[in-house]
């Protein structure tokens, strides 16, 4: 039941302490903007506390554990995803406009979605693990039965989760899926359609978006307020004042830093909740171009490492695994730097490991943990 394994992935420890520090650092300034009376960065460490006894908890139980409870923490996930649309609002509060968290006395607020993120990656890794050794031979008839289990194991969180709404984790999972896709030895000859036909429909929505937007919001049950920040990202400017007044702020934050930074203090751009998903922009303005691209290298380094452990992992089911935390965590970063800069629309990803949030920090130290547990697993051969 508990792993045995003796490596030990201290580089990984190490840039996880350093992202701690970014963290503490980045959230103290923000809620010095904010005038907000709870001292984030505090509860920030608790977190952070609480994240390091579950990676090394995840860490030392063995993958088989994680292999044999995938079904029952997928369903018991999705009874949870299912409970939180139908809670009273005693305990499900919706916060704008979306019914995403549970109202936890003594803990606050916790994301379902979050914490279903990582039950999901061990979902599609025990599919395709398995799926490889009951077709040891790819055929298209195979290839073809395996993207149907994608499907489904996608499906059904996916419904759940849009009806809170919550776009921005649809998209993480499916951010998810399509990594999965990419390594998981599916043809070509099925990849390429689908990628096309992908293109086709993003193309079509963009057309409908700004030409016939009412076609989308009565027929597809689309919320105004997902078109507004698509109207808001294409024309900034023009909704500076209202819509697009977070990501307008941010990206003047970010300039403002220029080459080194204003240094740690009280920002003089006004971004509201920085402390949470805009916390790119309170890096960029107190340390500049020059500390946002150290935070950036932190992440291609946490990557690396994530890419080496799955690439040299001995079981196919835990090489699955990185797979799926690698694909997470690059969107989330992907995603939210480019909201703070005005590249991409905005969404409520958080910045994984800087963000203010427990559900997140947790989340993410766990699916890490599980990365950490592979590598203290993988052993080299000298005729390997």
């Amino acid at each position: 039941m508990f792993n045995t394994g003796v490596k030990t992935d201290y580089w990984m420890l190490f840039l996880l302490f350093l992202f701690s520090i970014v963290s503490f650092l980045s959230i103290h300034s923000a809620q010095a903007t904010d005038q907000v009376e709870t001292n984030y960065m505090v509860k920030q460490m608790i977190w952070y506390s609480l994240g390091f006894v579950i990676l090394f908890i995840s860490i030392k139980l063995e993958i088989r554990v994680f292999y044999q409870l995938t079904w029952v923490l997928y369903i018991g996930g999705i009874l949870v995803l299912a409970a939180l649309l139908v809670a009273p609002e005693s305990i499900a509060d919706p916060v704008n406009n979306a019914k995403s968290w549970f109202q936890v006395p003594g803990l606050g607020s916790v994301q379902p979605s979050e914490y279903f993120k990582f039950i999901f990656i061990l979902s599609l890794s025990r599919v395709v693990a398995s799926h490889h050794r009951n077709f040891p031979s790819a055929t298209i008839w195979s290839d073809s039965w395996l993207m149907g289990k994608f499907g489904v194991m996608t499906v059904i969180p996916l419904f759940f989760i849009m009806e809170q709404p919550d776009l921005g984790t649809s998209l993480v999972y499916i951010a998810i899926l399509l990594g999965m896709l990419f390594v998981s030895g599916i043809t070509y000859k099925i990849l390429l359609p689908m990628i096309a036909a992908g293109f086709g429909i993003c193309a079509m929505l963009l057309y409908f978006i700004v030409n016939k937007p009412q076609l989308l919001i009565e027929k597809l049950g689309v919320d105004e307020y997902q078109l507004k920040r698509i109207y808001a990202w294409l024309h900034p400017e023009k909704y500076r004042q209202s819509d697009s007044f977070q990501v307008y702020n941010s990206t003047l934050a970010i300039g403002s830093g220029e080459l080194e930074g204003n240094g740690k203090g009280i920002p003089a751009v006004n971004v509201p909740e920085a402390h949470n998903d805009f916390i790119f922009s309170i890096i960029g303005e107190n340390f500049g171009f020059m500390g946002a691209a150290v935070v950036i290298t932190l992440y291609f380094a946490l990557l690396y490492r994530m890419v080496e452990t799955a690439l040299h992992a001995n079981d196919e089911f835990a090489s699955y695994i990185c797979v799926g935390v690698i694909s997470m965590i690059t969107f989330h970063v992907f995603e939210n730097v480019g909201m703070a800069t005005g590249l991409v629309p905005m969404t409520g990803i958080p910045l994984p490991l800087i963000s203010y949030g427990g559900s997140s920090i947790l989340g993410v130290m766990f699916a890490i943990g599980l990365v950490l547990n592979v590598y203290s697993n993988t052993h080299e051969y000298m005729f390997d």
